[in-house]
């Protein structure tokens, strides 16, 4: 007799380091329309990362952002990035869900940050999705998360982004990932 088994993703909780921002780039930030907030989408060496951002990135977010990639280079154990500074203002990628990636950087520059929920009730969360009753938990605007995929020996972090959907919010999301391995991005959510 032959018995199949199906094997679930471990779960893991992200790293999350919560940082304060100067007021002025808050300010900055919060007063542009949202078809005014700085994006892009490129694979580029770290130490290129903050060359190539869009002219409408002021020295403090090229800056920013120029740094996190070096360190999220180094921890990733170098190779190019992709990188993606996107404007939502919708429900993408709302489903919880584990990326196909060894590990990426999130960070929310505007708006509500990455949702996440805890390792033992990532299965509850995965298979609920929006009728999940249990803790979700929000990083700080600002803070930086490093979320282990599941390629990583640990497990993924089961997350989301927040349903923004006709709230009026626009956040602007800063995600690296290892260009070697692709978006990451699961094709169910």
């Amino acid at each position: 007799m032959n018995v199949v088994t199906k094997i679930e993703p471990r779960a893991v909780a992200p790293e999350i380091l919560c940082r304060s921002v100067p007021g002025e780039i808050v300010e900055w930030l919060d007063a542009l329309a949202p078809d005014a907030l700085p994006s892009a989408r490129f694979i580029a060496p770290a130490e290129r990362i903050g060359d190539e951002l869009p002219k409408g990135c002021v020295p403090w977010l090229r800056n920013d952002i120029a740094a996190l990639a070096r360190d999220f280079a180094a921890r990733a154990g170098g190779g190019e990035l992709e990188v993606r500074l996107e404007c939502i203002d919708d429900d993408a990628c709302s489903r919880f869900h584990q990326d196909h990636v060894s590990m990426r950087l999130l960070s929310t520059y505007r708006g509500p940050g990455t949702q996440w929920v805890a390792p033992g009730e990532a299965d509850l969360a995965l298979r609920r999705q929006r009728d999940f009753r249990g803790t979700v938990h929000e990083m700080p605007r600002f803070s930086v998360g490093i979320f282990a995929g599941r390629k990583d020996v640990s497990g993924g972090v089961v997350h989301r982004s927040p349903p923004i959907l006709g709230t009026n919010l626009t956040r602007l999301l800063l995600c690296l990932t290892p260009a070697a391995e692709g978006c990451g991005c699961p094709l169910d959510h």
